[in-house]
């Protein structure tokens, strides 16, 4: 009897090791790369108790899984490497090994936001030869599917892939630019995640942790981080209900280590009018995506819009007008003064009647300038002249830039040429010159999109004239006395002020 009993006891015990047996996220996979330099977690789920092992490149460490059966293994700090080496997990008791081959150590970035950063290589004017090269052999792919889900996950089913004719032609061109660039410059491998819904709203993408200390979402963080009903909702998550694209496309991901982020989105919520209010939603944005990471400083950089006639197209919409996309270019602007942070302009690229600019190349560049010089230290002209200050001398306003490089200059027609050249250097090597990316057939030596107003508010075309190094002048004979200016304050406005590295100037007005 007591024989039969052990019998069974034993046969009890080994399904039980065989239904707990360990295992891995699936995006845990051969071909991915590891951050440098900081400490790096590997982890999955097995029996509670059991011991898991995980080996790479000289280390080897052990855990036992929680009561709850997770368990989360800590690599040190590793240099990069190119080398393909395997990384094993395993576990004596129930007799699992598993190994993941080719993986390679160096920066790795992830990428989100709705249709532009999703665009594909195949359908970009700029990309569409690079997947029959094969691309770069240095950076590593993990685009993951569109999911949503009511309460977050621990997993999503896709896997890395080296670059190749199969992999590339669907990858995010900005994503890829970026990565590219990055690469050329460091000499270490990358690792892009892309995760990314075309039509998305940016609060589906935010944590409910990252709506807590923003007074202005109060009544979202209200909403979401009520007790989650005890059965789960039997209808479908709207790709646009707060939290929802987060939980299944970004929650998974938490304890993968990654340098910073890179974020294209909006026009979704340019439909709504959000104007300021999308600043708000920026800091909850980014503040729940480094809580989610334990990374405060965690870098994140974004792509103003481009130019598009929103009021045209959707002037069904309720509110929208021609200064919608303003609105939403100035909340962007705005969120710059989140500490890490930085903004892409890309006014020169858009296309006013394709909301999807068909150049992606200048988009990723000027992305990875950001990153080159405020993540990585290089020193290198990164971001278009933005505004400072205005003096009003007489009848006409004086507008003082930072950001000018050696100086502000007028845009020649086509796309401002971009290439991380070092401040006072040889000017930057042009490429992707196209005027029907910004409706200019010809250069002009005036510059354009100016307004000015005197204290009643009611702008007029302005004038305009560099003045020196980092200063231009604004005035109108129809404004003697001027109070106010504002510069490409417009949905379809593609002004031609740049600095000496041939970055656009973005978007402002002196008083709102």
């Amino acid at each position: 009897m007591r024989s039969l009993l052990t019998t069974a006891l034993a046969l009890a015990v080994a399904a039980s090791v065989c239904q707990a047996q360990v295992r891995l996220p699936h995006f845990l996979s051969d071909h991915m790369v590891l951050q440098r330099e900081v400490p790096v977690k590997i982890w999955g789920w097995a029996a509670p108790g059991e011991k898991v092992t995980v080996a790479f490149a000289g280390q080897t460490k052990t855990v036992a899984a929680g009561a709850d059966g997770a368990w989360i293994v800590t690599l040190d700090p590793m240099t990069a490497s190119s080398d393909g080496r395997t990384l094993v997990v395993s576990s004596a008791i129930s007799n699992f090994k598993s190994e993941i081959r080719d993986v390679l150590v160096g920066e790795v970035w992830i990428g989100s936001g709705q249709s532009n950063m999703a665009w594909p290589l195949k359908f970009s004017d700029d990309g569409r030869d690079i997947p029959a090269a094969g691309g770069n052999k240095q950076i590593r792919l993990l685009r993951l599917r569109s999911i949503a889900a009511f309460t977050p996950q621990d997993d999503i089913n896709n896997v890395w892939q080296e670059c190749s004719e199969t992999s590339l032609p669907n990858f995010s061109a900005v994503a890829y630019h970026f990565a590219d660039s990055l690469q050329k410059e460091l000499k270490v491998p990358v690792g892009f995640i892309q995760t990314s819904w075309g039509g998305t709203f940016i609060m589906p993408w935010t944590p409910p942790e990252g709506f807590k200390n923003v007074p202005a979402l109060a009544d979202v963080y209200k909403k979401v981080s009520a007790p989650a009903p005890a059965s789960q909702p039997t209808t479908k998550p709207s790709q646009n209900d707060p939290c929802v694209v987060y939980n299944a496309m970004v929650h998974p991901l938490r304890h993968f280590a990654v340098r910073g982020a890179i974020w294209y989105q909006g026009e979704a919520d340019v439909m709504n009018d959000d104007g300021m209010l999308y600043y708000e939603k920026m800091k909850a944005l980014i503040a729940g995506w480094r809580g989610a990471w334990g990374q405060p400083d965690m870098p994140f950089y974004w792509v103003q819009l481009s130019p598009f006639y929103y009021s045209v197209v959707f002037k069904a919409m309720p509110g929208m007008t021609e200064y919608s996309l303003p609105k939403i270019w100035e909340a962007q602007t705005e969120a710059m003064k989140i500490p890490h942070t930085g903004m892409a302009v890309i006014t020169d690229v858009g296309a006013v009647k394709n909301i999807h600019p068909p150049l992606k190349k200048p988009v990723g560049q000027r992305l990875a300038l950001w990153a080159l010089a405020k993540t990585y230290g290089r020193k290198v002209v990164y971001s278009g002249p933005t505004f400072k200050s205005m003096r009003i001398e007489g009848g006409r306003a004086a507008i003082t830039f930072d950001h000018v490089g050696d100086g502000l200059q007028i845009r020649s027609a086509g796309v401002s040429p971009v290439q991380p050249k070092e401040h006072g250097r040889d000017a930057h090597a042009t490429h992707g010159q196209d005027a029907r990316a910004t409706g200019d057939t010809h250069a002009t030596k005036d510059l354009t999109c100016f307004e000015i107003a005197g204290a009643d508010m009611k702008f007029v075309p302005a004038q305009a004239k560099i003045d020196g190094k980092d200063r231009v002048v604004v005035w109108s004979d129809k404004v003697p006395q001027p109070a106010d200016v504002r510069f490409a304050w417009h949905e379809m406005a593609q002004p031609n002020l740049v600095n000496s590295a041939g970055l656009p100037a973005c978007t402002f007005r002196t008083s709102r």
